[in-house]
C-alpha cells in the first residue's frame, strides 16, 4: 500500500473554514432571524481525496456484503455470518461472533440485511477485516483506511459537527450541498448522520438537509434509501480515536433534504468516458426532469412527511410540485419550500409567494 501523509497545514485550513461557516451563520441568524438558511460543503471540512477513499470504503462495505450473501435471500443468516467471518480471520470465538450479530441484526428477526449491515459495520471494522482477507490488492486494497485516514475523518466529522451545532443553536437551517459523485457516498454518510443528531427537535424543525441532484440516474433509488434509513443509526466516534462506526437504532429525527438538477454534468461524462464506464448523469432532458419530479413524488407521499426544499428555476418543475401538493393535505405545505437563486427566475418566486408557498 502506498504510503500516505498526514496534511498538517490541510487540517489547519479545513479548521479556518469551520469559523468561516459559524460566522455565515451568524450573520443569516441576524438578518432574518428564526428563518435563516445557509450551506456547507463537506469538501471544504475534509480532503477531499480522504472523502473519496471513504466513499470508496462504503462502496465496499455494500460489495463486501453483496459477497457474502445469497442472492436469493438478500441477508445473511448467523452461520453464514460466522462462516465468513471464520473463513477470514481463521479464527473462532462463537460468543464474539453471536454478540456481534445481536448487534447488527436490530429488529431481531435472525438475519442481517444489507440496510443493517451498513448501519453498523464501520469503515475501520472493513478495514481490519481485508487487510486480513487474501488476495486483497490493486484497488481494493487502497479502499483501506489507514489509522491516520481514520483520525483525519473523525477530525472531519467534528468540524461538520460543530457547524451543524452552531446551526442548531440559532435555528439556520445549515444546507449540506451535493458534489460530484466520486465522494457523493461520503457525503451522504455524513449528512445522515447529523440529520439524526440535530433533527429531532420539533419546536425548532428539522436544521441539516442533505442535497440530491436528481439529473444522476440513481437519484429516485437513493433518495429511496435513505428514506429507509430514517431513524434507524447514529454515528459514534468511541474514545480509541479513530474508529468511526453507527450505533443501535434511534428514532425521531426529521429527514430533510433539498433537490436541485445538478451542477457537475460537463465533468461526471468526461470523467465517466475517461474510465471507460457508464456515465451517471441522465441521457436526457426529459430523463432528468422525470428523476427530478419522482423524486418530489416520493418525498410528498412519504408518510414520515420529510421535510424538502425544491430548488429550481424550471416553471414546469415547479408546476408539477404544487399540483402534487394540492392533492396533499393541506398542513404538507408546512413541510415544503421552494427556493430560486435572486434574479434568476424572480416571477416564479413572486408567484409562489402570492399563492401561500413558502418561497
Amino acid at each position: 500500500m502506498q504510503a500516505r501523509i498526514f496534511d498538517y497545514e490541510g487540517e489547519r485550513r479545513c479548521d479556518s473554514r469551520v469559523d468561516l461557516v459559524k460566522a455565515a451563520i451568524s450573520t443569516v441568524d441576524r438578518a432574518v432571524q428564526g428563518k435563516g438558511i445557509a450551506a456547507m460543503k463537506i469538501s471544504a471540512m475534509g480532503p477531499p481525496v480522504l472523502l473519496e477513499r471513504m466513499s470508496d470504503g462504503i462502496r465496499e462495505l455494500q460489495s463486501f456484503y453483496s459477497h457474502l450473501c445469497d442472492e436469493q435471500e438478500c441477508a445473511l443468516s448467523y452461520e453464514e455470518l460466522k462462516e465468513a467471518l471464520v473463513s477470514v480471520s481463521g479464527s473462532c470465538n462463537t460468543a464474539d461472533i453471536e454478540d456481534r450479530f445481536a448487534e447488527l441484526d436490530d429488529d431481531g428477526d435472525g438475519k442481517v440485511d444489507l440496510m443493517e449491515w451498513m448501519n453498523s459495520v464501520s469503515l475501520g471494522e472493513l478495514s481490519e477485516i481485508m487487510m486480513r482477507e487474501p488476495g486483497v490488492e490493486g484497488p481494493r486494497l487502497e479502499t483501506v483506511l489507514t489509522e491516520d485516514d481514520l483520525r483525519l475523518l473523525q477530525s472531519m466529522y467534528h468540524r461538520v459537527d460543530a457547524v451543524c451545532k452552531a446551526a442548531f443553536d440559532s435555528g439556520v437551517k445549515i444546507l449540506i450541498d451535493a458534489e460530484w459523485t466520486a465522494i457523493q457516498p461520503a457525503i451522504d454518510k455524513v449528512a445522515t448522520s447529523m440529520m439524526r443528531k440535530y433533527n429531532r427537535d420539533d419546536r425548532k424543525g428539522p436544521i441539516v438537509f442533505n442535497t440530491y441532484q436528481t439529473y444522476l440516474k440513481d437519484a429516485r433509488q437513493r433518495v429511496r434509501r435513505d428514506l429507509q434509513m430514517d431513524g434507524s443509526a447514529r454515528v459514534l466516534l468511541d474514545e480509541s480515536c479513530w474508529r468511526l462506526r453507527l450505533s443501535k437504532p434511534v428514532s425521531g429525527y426529521r429527514f430533510a433534504c433539498k433537490v436541485v438538477r445538478g451542477a457537475y454534468i460537463v465533468s461526471e461524462r468526461m470523467k465517466a468516458e475517461e474510465d471507460g464506464r457508464e456515465s451517471p448523469i441522465c441521457d436526457t432532458y426529459e430523463a432528468t426532469s422525470a428523476s427530478y419530479h419522482g423524486v418530489i413524488e416520493d418525498l410528498l407521499d412519504h408518510a414520515s412527511r420529510p421535510s424538502i426544499i425544491i430548488a429550481t428555476h424550471n416553471a414546469e418543475t415547479v408546476k408539477f410540485a404544487v399540483g402534487k401538493l394540492s392533492d396533499c393535505p393541506p398542513e404538507r405545505r408546512d413541510d415544503v419550500m421552494f427556493a430560486q437563486l435572486y434574479g434568476m427566475a424572480d416571477p416564479i418566486t413572486y408567484i409562489l409567494a402570492k399563492e401561500g408557498y413558502r418561497a
